[in-house]
């Protein structure tokens, strides 16, 4: 059911969320409505020195950019409506009397409610399982799910996915910091920049990041010329899943696995023809038919709407240098490549590398 493409194992996650690393500093814990989140001393984060200058407020938008949120009350589907209007993947969730941030919802904290509501309904608990139901009872579990689904609230799905953790900073926290909590946060996925009354002023994802650092030759030096493949621990495992299968089998194989995407590849040959991202199903998680629908259809469906949304798989030599992968994801604006061999023309695939992955990179290269 799962395809595995070059040397990757079936069962290996791409994403696996870890704890933050002993030597990082002290971390407080805080626990809201089941939402685990990581708030860092902001005094100990501003005072680590790094080639990487500068702070979180030299890149975010300008003060008259509002950032969209969405209150706790928020339902589900009106979340995935401000999220749809504005094609965004996560909102910080407010507090509707105070405005004070109390943590983020994304894409994927919304399938993985709908895939674990779903599980609970018909009696399975993974991917595998999923598979093996009839369309027919599908839809009919889908159609009990949608009462809960339209009622949960935003503040109740925070985090769900496992890898969407709160993780507030201020503008003046230095950029190797921000790195370093994004490299290294296991489930911080993305960063809030709140004000001193914790109400929420930007977010700061990867690839912020490394379209700011794209424009600094700098940052990276000497070390932007090593090939993708000699950088330590950058290639992640590849999943993916046939064009027939059915959009609820390809969410139950990322919520399982705690990863936002999946390679699609052609029932036949078992190439990769694109890939499936959570954001390209969001139309999925408004409308349950389209759950049901074969994967490649629905990819399909996406592409003739907004083509740029996506794009046929981009994919890279893994005797690339670190800085031209950077520059290509900067220009390009996606979230990962495919990395292909290239030893004697073979284009078979090798890993993907990420935008979080070249993050790392930094990260260790800047720490040595």
């Amino acid at each position: 059911l799962v395809t595995s493409l070059g040397k990757i194992s079936k069962t290996q996650p791409t994403y696996q969320p870890t704890r933050p690393p002993t030597h990082q500093p002290a971390l407080t814990v805080c626990v809201a409505s089941s939402v685990f989140f990581f708030e860092e001393s902001l005094t100990t984060m501003a005072s680590v020195s790094s080639p990487l200058s500068g702070t979180v407020g030299d890149i975010i938008p300008a003060a008259g950019s509002a950032l969209k949120t969405v209150k706790s009350t928020t339902t589900l589907p009106e979340a995935l409506a401000v999220m749809g209007a504005h094609n965004i993947y996560a909102v910080p969730v407010v507090n509707p009397g105070t405005g004070v941030c109390e943590g983020l919802l994304s894409l994927s904290d919304i399938a993985s409610f709908l895939v674990q509501q779903f599980w609970k309904e018909s009696g399975v608990d993974s991917f595998a399982a999923t598979c093996e139901l009839s369309t027919e009872k599908m839809a009919s579990h889908l159609a009990t799910v949608k009462h809960s689904f339209d009622t949960q609230t935003s503040l109740a799905t925070m985090n769900l996915c496992r890898s969407n953790a709160y993780c507030p900073v201020t503008k003046d926290v230095s950029l190797a910091n921000a790195v370093r909590r994004l490299a290294t946060g296991g489930s911080v996925s993305r960063l809030v920049v709140v004000s001193e009354d914790k109400k929420p002023l930007a977010m700061v994802t990867p690839a912020d990041l490394v379209v700011a650092f794209n424009k600094r030759s700098e940052v990276l030096g000497a070390f932007g010329d090593v090939p993708v493949k000699d950088v330590c621990n950058v290639f992640d495992s590849i999943l993916g899943i046939q064009g027939s299968h059915r959009v609820i089998d390809a969410l139950a194989l990322m919520v399982e696995h705690v990863i936002d995407s999946v390679g699609v590849t052609d029932d036949d040959t078992d190439e990769v023809i694109t890939v499936m991202s959570v954001k390209d199903l969001r139309e999925a998680l408004i409308d349950f038919q389209k759950l049901i629908m074969p994967a490649e259809a629905m990819m399909k469906e996406v592409r003739q709407k907004n083509f740029k949304a996506i794009a046929p798989v981009i994919s890279v030599k893994d005797s690339l240098s670190l800085s031209h992968v950077m520059q290509k994801l900067a220009v390009v604006r996606v979230h990962r490549v495919y990395v292909r061999d290239d030893n004697g023309g073979s284009s078979r695939y090798t890993g993907v590398l990420s935008l979080r992955d070249i993050l790392r990179a930094i990260n260790e290269h800047t720490k040595a």
